[in-house]
């Protein structure tokens, strides 16, 4: 598959042999795909030895599994068009959520133009093979694929509008089965009501979100049916501390009265699990995924901005310090900032999701701040941070020069993030970072980042100290005591032969996509084609 249609030299996917090749069966199995946004392999395994997530215990124990770590040059937005398309960040284009308009220091929203690369599912359309898509993330309606799509139903995010193939399908959908109940969004339905509404809108959505998937199902003759449910991502960013009893937000008391709030959703998607694996039958091949994992929200993006300065400052930048970005932000500190944190959520609630971006967009940016320093800090991000390089010739303002100067500039700025620690613990405050490249190669990485930092998540962040410039301390005032880690999990369970021995022992989130197409054109995977990218925890059934 090709890359990207706007690049002719673009690198392409594993491309499988046809139907009528050299070791193809002679009648391939249904190959049925269901997503699990978000949710975390950890959790699952944990709560499934305990005995409270029965359905997902037996395939654990049944089927070829593998939890693997995803590349440090992805983040959370990365991760689904690496599975779609099997392409690394730099390849799909995808970044992140509030993305810098490349030749400026302004920031905008991510949309769906921004992505490059072909899914992997458009191969078996053209191959003639019937196709079932509902809200499969960062994807888009294609009417030549033919069969039944939806696009919007219920996402935590999508970046195009609400669309479906045939045209009044997904208005069908809603007559019969009803809306999605987390409206507009997650954030809006926790500010009105707390955990209890967004619990009870999460479970309803679940079970929503099955019959149609099981309708689906039934309504067309299929050859690759592809499902997502995204009630765990929402979940897991804002019940994490109602459920983890390490988090400094934890309530024991309110914990023994009411559940764990996380484990219903959980559970919800164990039973929903096993009606789906039940109706697309034994004798279809399924796959499983989840994109990546969740955590408690331990970060220090909230003091990086200062310590980024300070080093600046060190290396003789004049830049003065952090302050307000632009006219927008101010404009919102003097009106609507005063107002009751209740009305801001009442007027919010009324504005469109892609306008509540640009304005979130235009406060966090500091064009004159950034023009004036070496490198500054990208906002906006989900539990990481990264940096940006004013280079000269990429930024128009840029005062590094690519080449030397840039690798000494990063160099450095590298060696001091390694020294930090977390206050008095000693304990390092970052777990990992990604370089993107050296030199003058620098001049063609798009709107990546130059560094990407991953914070120890070991415990709260609230204090960094360092030799060289001192100690920064504040409290994080994130609303979500839940993010990201950067791990996924792939479950296989074969139709041709079930008591085969297979494995998935180093499998990437690169080759889920040339995996998937293998299984649905073979029938079969090809574990000597998987790019082991990851430390790899495999379970490789009937070995």
């Amino acid at each position: 598959l090709r890359a990207c249609h706007k690049c002719d030299d673009a690198p392409t996917m594993l491309s499988p042999p046809t139907e009528n090749s050299p070791g193809s069966t002679a009648k391939l199995p249904r190959l049925a795909v269901l997503g699990f946004d978000a949710m975390d392999a950890t959790l699952v395994r944990r709560w499934a030895a305990a005995g409270r997530l029965p359905t997902f215990a037996r395939l654990l124990d049944t089927c070829a599994w593998t939890q693997f770590d995803l590349p440090p040059d992805h983040s959370s937005g990365m991760v689904w068009p690496s599975i779609n398309t099997g392409l690394a960040p730099a390849d799909h284009n995808a970044y992140f959520g509030t993305r810098l308009v490349e030749g400026t220091y302004t920031l905008r929203p991510r949309c769906q133009a921004d992505l490059c690369g072909t899914p992997f599912w458009r191969e078996l359309a053209a191959r003639g093979r019937r196709l079932v898509l509902m809200d499969v993330p960062f994807s888009q309606i294609d009417a030549d694929c033919g069969g039944l799509q939806i696009v919007g139903w219920g996402q935590h995010e999508r970046l195009g509008k609400r669309a479906c193939w045939p045209p009044r399908l997904l208005t069908q959908i809603e007559r019969d089965f009803g809306r999605y109940p987390v409206i507009p969004s997650v954030e809006d339905t926790w500010a009105r009501g707390g955990p209890d509404e967004l619990v009870d809108a999460l479970l309803l959505g679940i079970e929503r979100r099955t019959r149609i998937l099981h309708h689906l199902a039934n309504a067309s003759a299929w050859d690759f049916f592809y499902g997502v449910f995204h009630e765990a991502h929402g979940a897991g960013h804002h019940l994490w501390h109602l459920s983890d009893a390490t988090h400094p937000c934890f309530n024991a008391k309110a914990h023994a009265r009411r559940g764990d709030p996380l484990l219903r959703v959980y559970r919800a998607l164990d039973v929903a699990l096993h009606s789906l694996a039940e109706r697309l039958g034994e004798d279809s091949t399924l796959a499983i995924i989840f994109s990546h994992g969740m955590g408690p929200n331990y970060n220090g993006d909230h003091l990086f901005p200062e310590l980024l300065a300070r080093f600046n400052r060190a290396r003789g930048g004049v830049a003065p310090g952090i302050g307000p970005s632009s006219r927008v932000n101010r404009a919102w500190a003097s009106t609507i900032g005063r107002l009751p944190l209740t009305a801001r959520h009442d007027m919010r609630r009324l504005l469109p999701q892609q306008v509540r971006r640009w304005l979130s967009n235009k406060r966090q940016q500091h064009p004159r701040l950034w023009r004036n320093e070496f490198a500054f800090a990208l906002p906006g991000l989900d539990g990481f941070s990264a940096v940006r390089v004013n280079l000269a010739g990429r930024e128009p303002g840029g005062i590094i020069s690519a080449g030397q100067e840039y690798d000494s500039y990063v160099d450095a700025l590298q060696d001091e993030i390694e020294s930090w620690t977390v206050g008095q613990t000693g304990r390092p405050a970052v777990a990992r970072i990604h370089r993107a490249t050296r030199g003058a190669q620098a001049m063609r990485i798009g709107v990546a980042p130059d560094l990407m930092l991953w914070w120890n998540k070991a415990g709260p962040i609230e204090e960094i100290r360092s030799c060289a410039l001192g100690i920064v301390r504040g409290v994080s005032d994130a609303e979500r005591s839940g993010e990201h880690v950067m791990h996924s999990f792939v479950m296989l369970r074969r139709s041709d032969q079930p008591g085969a021995p297979h494995s998935l022992s180093g499998m990437g989130i690169r080759d889920i996509a040339p995996t998937l197409l293998l299984l649905a054109t073979t029938g079969k995977p090809d574990p000597q084609n998987y790019s082991q990218n990851g430390p790899t925890n495999d379970h490789a059934f009937g070995a």
